[in-house]
């Protein structure tokens, strides 16, 4: 997913995954303030003007209530496909892009319905709006660089992936960590990811301003930031971004494979609770 989609969360999928880590209270108060949340993430990046906003707001209002009423259905047939994973014996990669294409047929359809809003706001975008979204993006790096910049990296690298898997399969033995994370606690693979994010983020912004003299290659950016964010880049880093993906795909089928029937019973619990909150958001 591309940086984009997960800092301004208008995409249906991230704003799933990002439900599935939080407790039930807090989902059903994200849900009822979706578009509230979606607003401030989108003027926390560009600073839009009232122009702007007066294009932005009923898109997003009308985004989730297109999801409410059209897509929660096709939401919950992707979070329940990922529930009877927990079902066999072994995740395998076919599993992790069974996924993936079922993700990417909602991206576009989200993608489909945000494209005019994109065409509208692209081209008014200022010099200083594009400033604060620079700013923006190298102060969500800023975490990622003063970790790799850390003596205890290791350690807090460590303790970040436990509780993403403690989130998803509850408690987990120290053995079952350390035979999870060992290669992802490289600092080089993880100094190659941190690249290519920055890759991205420059990349867009260029393309960004270019795109405000020409908004006919909108509609292709569009598809690419929902669709393939490995086109988010140089070509000659498309390879290499690629690559990190499948390592990092390689992680859940490594984490899924060394987890206990008991581990696996709370995965499918915690995904279940998060239908019932999708079932139940009106």
């Amino acid at each position: 997913m591309s940086f984009w989609l997960k800092k301004s969360q208008l995409a249906v999928i991230t704003f799933v995954s990002i439900l599935a880590f939080v407790g039930c209270s807090l989902r059903s108060t994200a849900l009822k303030f979706a578009d509230t949340i979606f607003q401030y993430q989108i003027d926390q990046a560009f600073d839009l003007n009232d122009d702007q906003n007066k294009v932005v707001e009923p898109a997003i209002a009308d985004l989730i209530d297109w999801i409410k009423n059209n897509k929660k259905e096709s939401i919950i047939k992707l979070l329940r496909m990922i529930s009877s994973l927990s079902k066999k014996d072994r995740l395998d990669t076919a599993d992790v892009e069974k996924i993936r294409i079922e993700a990417r047929q909602l991206l576009s359809e989200v993608g489909g319905k945000l494209a005019p809003v994109f065409e509208e706001i692209i081209p008014t975008l200022s010099d200083k709006q594009l400033k604060q979204f620079s700013d923006y993006m190298t102060e969500s790096n800023e975490r990622f660089d003063e970790m790799l910049a850390s003596d205890d990296f290791e350690a807090e690298r460590k303790e970040e992936l436990e509780n993403r898997l403690e989130n998803i399969y509850g408690d987990i033995t120290p053995d079952q960590l350390n035979n999870t994370v060992a290669h992802t606690l490289d600092k080089k693979r993880f100094k190659a990811y941190l690249k290519q994010r920055k890759i991205s983020q420059k990349y867009c912004l260029e393309k960004l301003r270019s795109l405000r003299k020409r908004p006919s290659g909108i509609k292709v950016f569009v598809t690419n930031l929902f669709l393939y964010p490995e086109n988010l880049r140089p070509i000659e880093h498309k390879l290499e971004y690629l690559e990190l993906r499948k390592k990092w795909n390689s992680f859940w089928v490594k984490s899924d494979s060394i987890m206990t029937k008991k581990q696996r019973i709370h995965a499918k619990e915690v995904i279940e609770d998060l239908i019932a909150d999708i079932q139940n958001w009106d």
